[in-house]
């Protein structure tokens, strides 16, 4: 059976005997160090730390694209990167609808390739940028999804927890697989807006109590319905009334029986 000092390990919390263990500092210690993931995700020093990587990658690249001077961009996100970007490219456009005026032939082969680099280069990199948005996008919803089906999960398995199932039901695979098919197949468990638990049917219906007139089915009142529905349920044999033994009464027309005293009549002799 694990210890507090084999727990405390498990947190990197230095604990060299049971009897020292301090709830307050391992409690400092755990909110120092740890975080949950549902709060993890607003954490704006978290979600920058996890992207801010790959957007110091991108914008040096601009920079160096571009020729931007390293105060010009400093501190600044990518997007007004980009836009610094774009606007030094409409300069460039400028310039070569200028030139294309002069006539000369090479200069504008010349500065239509440059042109259409430099428009590639933009585009890459704004596709690169929406592509890093995305990733993160999909990573925040996945973990919020698996976050989720983790409650629902533990949920339900503490509503089990609470059914007086017959005693074969524990040990018996495949009662536990036939019960849960008919679950997963019926119904569908999520969080509501409070994260509470509740229950609908496979189309997405509402279930209406049986208990309850005007409310909706609980997840507990459902489990336990198909529970006592699959004959699943241990049976309440009640208590047994004490059995009273009947005292015989002799008969009126009865007497009672006389036995022979031995004694009595030896004295007699």
């Amino acid at each position: 059976m694990a210890t507090l000092k084999d727990i405390a390990a498990l947190f990197g919390f230095p604990v060299d005997k049971e009897n020292d263990f301090d709830i307050d500092k391992f409690r400092q210690h755990v909110d120092g160090n740890y975080i949950a993931r549902e709060e993890a995700i607003k954490d704006p020093k978290i979600t920058g730390a996890i992207v801010g990587s790959r957007m110091g990658s991108i914008t040096t690249k601009l920079a160096s694209a571009f020729s931007l001077d390293a105060g010009t961009i400093k501190d600044k996100k990518v997007e007004d990167i980009i836009e610094m970007v774009a606007g030094q490219t409409n300069n460039t456009v400028e310039s070569l609808k200028k030139k294309l005026s002069e006539g000369n032939d090479k200069k504008l082969n010349d500065l239509m390739q440059q042109l259409a680099e430099k428009e590639k280069s933009v585009n890459d990199y704004k596709k690169l940028a929406d592509k890093t948005a995305d990733e993160f996008e999909n990573y925040k919803k996945e973990s919020q999804n698996l976050f989720k089906a983790y409650k629902v999960s533990n949920e339900l398995k503490s509503i089990k927890s609470q059914i007086p199932f017959i005693d074969d039901f524990s040990s018996n695979a495949l009662l536990q697989a036939g019960f849960e098919s008919v679950i997963g197949n019926k119904y569908q468990f999520d969080l509501d807006e409070q994260d509470n638990l509740e229950v609908k049917t496979k189309t997405g219906e509402y279930i209406k109590s049986k208990k309850n007139a005007g409310k909706m089915a609980t997840a507990e009142e459902v489990l336990m319905a198909e529970a006592e529905e699959a004959k699943l349920i241990k049976k309440n044999k009640g208590p047994q009334q004490p059995v009273i033994p009947s005292i015989q009464q002799p008969k009126r027309d009865e007497q009672p029986k006389r036995r022979l005293n031995l004694n009595a009549l030896n004295r007699y002799d």
